[in-house]
């Protein structure tokens, strides 16, 4: 059964992108605002900016729109690399609707997960299997789907390799849409629409702790069909409404 099939003209979930960023900001923040200086004629043009440190630089900061919708511009650090595509396909026919007709993405965002290589991970890398109390190696954990937190994705064809590669799920990001649009053409793979329930009912699991299977269970005692359902693994079960 195939994996991956030919991208089609619409971006989809699953679709493989080659050079997506994916930003993540660590403490402190730093807010970053063009700078007042102005540097000698010999220098040429420079778009320089200063950068303010909060809460340390709060006074000097004056003014601030970094707790509305619109935001501030601030340091962080981005990776660019392979991404797994996530936005439901719905939001993105809305929204290029919306920049046919105004000619402005603003600041939309679709969801992306950044890829890694299999290779990343130390091959003999292990975890402790608490069902059997022995070793298992973490690149044998992804590359069987075994953690919610992963999901994995064997070689992309067209590439003349086999490298393996996996999604994080842990650091799935908004990322400005023009990215997207701007490497429609460029899309290494699509998902066949087996593989694309396996990423959903895996991402039920990442968000939820819950398992969603597409076709009948097996016992693995006795071979016979389990009735299928949704299991959940109750987090804040415990906790008290809010009145």
């Amino acid at each position: 059964m195939a994996f991956y099939a030919h991208p089609t003209s619409l971006v989809s979930p699953g679709d493989i992108f080659p050079e997506i960023p994916i930003s993540l900001v660590v403490p402190p923040l730093r807010v970053v605002r063009k700078s007042k200086f102005t540097p000698k004629a010999k220098f040429g043009q420079q778009d320089l900016r200063r950068v303010f440190t909060l809460p340390v630089d709060s006074g000097n900061l004056g003014a601030t729109t970094i707790a509305t919708k619109s935001g501030e511009d601030t340091l962080a650090n981005t990776r660019v690399g392979l991404a797994l595509f996530l936005s439901w396909g719905s939001q993105v026919e809305a929204d290029e609707r919306e920049v046919s007709r105004s000619g402005e993405p603003k600041r939309k965002a679709w969801l992306a997960a950044p890829i890694y290589s299999l290779l990343d991970i130390p091959e003999k890398a292990v975890v402790l299997d608490p069902e059997t109390d022995e070793n298992i190696l973490i690149r044998d954990i992804v590359r069987n789907n075994l953690s919610h937190n992963y999901f994995y994705l064997p070689a992309f064809p067209g590439l003349g390799n086999t490298d393996e590669y996996y999604a994080d799920f842990r650091k799935i990001s908004p990322v400005g849409m023009g990215f997207f649009t701007g490497s429609k053409e460029k899309r290494l793979a699509a998902l066949t629409l087996e593989s694309l329930n396996l990423l959903f009912s895996r991402l039920m699991w990442f968000f939820t702790r819950a398992e969603y299977f597409f076709q009948p269970l097996q016992c693995k005692g006795c071979g016979a069909d389990v009735g299928v359902d949704i299991r959940f693994e109750g987090q804040n079960a415990d906790a008290e409404a809010w009145e």
